[in-house]
């Protein structure tokens, strides 16, 4: 469609109708099309969003779909955004991630450090926990770092 062979133009022109009814479904459909265009041009045109509710619309889309390809650069990019957007993304991939590989996600979140590894950890531990037998979830529990976690002095 227009995004594969006008994806500047088609961006341009999303930004430009933001107050339509069905804006959120273009932004999102935007944000996807361009992602699987070229990963930084949809990155960068998150970027120009103008309010906080478009971009995280936006990013989730990305996030959903990278993480798909490469978690941890779809987790690394989500742990990075503004913290007031940051929840619904890094949700998204840490969700997927954990599906898929759940000691790699584990292994990622160990390496961040304050809210961003809590809220990384929350995220991936309800998943698991909902997904396993209570033997197993007992068992994986147990091996989450969360003696830090969330710890306040």
């Amino acid at each position: 469609g227009w995004l594969e062979k006008d994806a500047a133009g088609a961006a341009a022109y999303v930004l430009n109708h933001l107050e339509e009814p069905r804006a959120l479904l273009s932004v999102r459909t935007t944000a996807f099309g361009l992602f699987f265009v070229d990963k930084d041009v949809a990155v960068s045109w998150v970027q120009k969003l103008p309010t906080e509710e478009i971009r995280r619309e936006a990013e989730t889309e990305i996030v959903k779909y990278w993480s798909g390809s490469d978690p941890t650069a779809a987790a690394n990019w989500s742990a990075h955004l503004p913290a007031e957007e940051r929840d619904a993304a890094l949700g998204t991939v840490v969700t997927s991630w954990s599906l898929q590989d759940a000691d790699a996600a584990l292994t990622w979140i160990n390496g961040l450090s304050g809210g961003v590894r809590d809220e990384a950890l929350e995220t991936l531990a309800f998943p698991k926990v909902q997904a396993s037998p209570r033997r197993r979830r007992s068992k994986w529990l147990i091996q989450l770092p969360i003696a830090t976690a969330g710890r306040r002095h």
